[in-house]
């Protein structure tokens, strides 16, 4: 009867160990999973903002159709930085990067950055739209891949740092003032241990350190902002 009772206790306090070393390893690994993606998302946004600050021209595209989990925001569809005016082999060509997602798919992307240098034949507009191609079409072997599980990705030039023109009779155009300010907004969201799903979000707003004069595109579904030409 002891030798039973002992074996029953022995099982009771096993098993609750056994418990409790499960729990601290789930516990651990949704902590990691959390950190991880906090740390992800910061280094996403640190590095956008780098390169928005850097720029003296930028395109960024809007698709507010696409059906996120905020569908109260807007999705950027790709966004190019940099400066118009770089040297490239001896001709004034385009140098910087851009910021394209992938396909959504259940609510989430993927988010790649590549680095632009080309000669534009044409705008820097029709450049972008070329090199946001060739990001999705090249997928993971070429672009650097910023992040995956990504619910939302913003990049938006804020109507505040325009003032529209009442001399001019087409209300569509209106006039950039430097500095220009911008926002990006990024949420990730990741499956960890069990039926636990955990989102995080950032975002920031900073302004281009340098002064604009090349044609800046913005393309929204409500409302199509353009620098004024001299």
């Amino acid at each position: 009867m002891e030798l039973i009772i002992a074996i029953s206790i022995g099982v009771i306090v096993s098993g609750s160990i056994a418990a409790l070393i499960t729990f601290s390893i789930r516990m651990y690994n949704n902590e990691s999973v959390n950190t991880a993606m906090q740390y992800e998302l910061q280094s996403n946004l640190n590095m956008m903002m780098d390169e928005i600050m850097g720029a003296s021209a930028f395109v960024v595209e809007q698709d507010s159709t696409v059906n996120l989990t905020d569908t109260g925001k807007p999705y950027t569809k790709y966004a190019m930085f940099g400066n118009p005016n770089a040297d490239i082999g001896g001709s004034k060509g385009f140098k910087g990067v851009i910021f394209v997602p992938s396909t959504v798919t259940d609510g989430k992307f993927s988010i790649y950055m590549k680095e632009v240098e080309a000669v534009p034949a044409t705008t820097i507009k029709a450049l972008a739209a070329s090199e946001s191609a060739g990001v999705l079409a090249e997928g993971d072997k070429t672009p650097y891949l910023l992040g995956e599980n990504a619910t939302k990705f913003a990049i938006i030039p804020d109507p505040r740092s325009i003032s529209f023109d009442k001399t001019d009779p087409d209300p569509t155009k209106y006039t950039y003032v430097n500095p220009i300010e911008v926002k990006v907004e990024l949420q990730f969201e990741k499956h960890g241990w069990g039926s636990n799903n955990y989102s995080k979000h950032v975002d920031d707003t900073t302004y281009l350190r340098n002064k604009v004069t090349e044609t800046i595109y913005v393309d929204t579904d409500s409302y199509n902002l353009k620098k004024k030409e001299e």
